[in-house]
């Protein structure tokens, strides 16, 4: 949630924001930190959530969402969908 609220009063613009928080996400899928901060479980679950579910994708020029349901919410919404799912 730090990360979030860096992001979110940095002062940049709401698509660089997003870009830099979806970047965020991408990066904790299948990384070996997660487990240091998660027990095993909950670092798998978060990963499924992050691949399977919401499909956090990268192209080469910009992070998304390949989620077609979730893709065009607002970095608010997202984040409080985060929260309601206790990611």
């Amino acid at each position: 949630m730090d990360i979030h609220d860096e992001i979110i009063y940095s002062g940049m613009d709401k698509e660089a924001a997003k870009q830099k928080y979806l970047k965020v996400l991408y990066s904790l899928k299948g990384s070996n930190s997660l487990y240091s901060l998660l027990d095993e479980g909950d670092a798998k679950l978060l990963n499924l959530f992050l691949e399977d579910f919401l499909k956090i994708r990268y192209d080469g020029e910009n992070y998304y969402i390949g989620n077609k349901y979730f893709a065009r919410l607002s970095l608010y919404d997202f984040y409080n969908i985060l929260i309601e799912t206790n990611i």
